[in-house]
């Protein structure tokens, strides 16, 4: 797992290449979606699907697919607990220290 600054990093890279602020969070949820009929192969078969319905070139989806290794996720199921977790979590952080 990457460190506080290199996540940030990943994600707004991944901001950048499409554009939209939202990007990372619909790719996450979409592939929730995917995966809760499919089951993970351990590749990222769903998350190429995902990333190419949301118009992705697959360079762009290579360099995704990149920053989710990079942050723990090597497979279509580790993107979901371990880099949506490290979200949910980081999240639940700053809640708590806002409050």
């Amino acid at each position: 797992m990457g460190t506080k600054a290199e996540v940030d990093r990943s994600e707004t890279a991944i901001e950048d290449r499409a554009g939209e602020p939202d990007l990372f969070g619909d790719f996450l949820m979409g592939l929730m979606d995917v995966m809760e009929t499919a089951s993970c192969g351990g590749d990222f078969k769903n998350a190429r699907q995902v990333l190419t319905t949301m118009g992705m070139s697959s360079d762009d989806q290579a360099g995704i697919l990149e920053s989710m290794e990079e942050r723990g996720g090597h497979c279509d199921c580790g993107i979901l607990v371990n880099v949506a977790g490290d979200m949910i979590r980081d999240a639940e952080e700053k809640r708590r220290a806002s409050a």
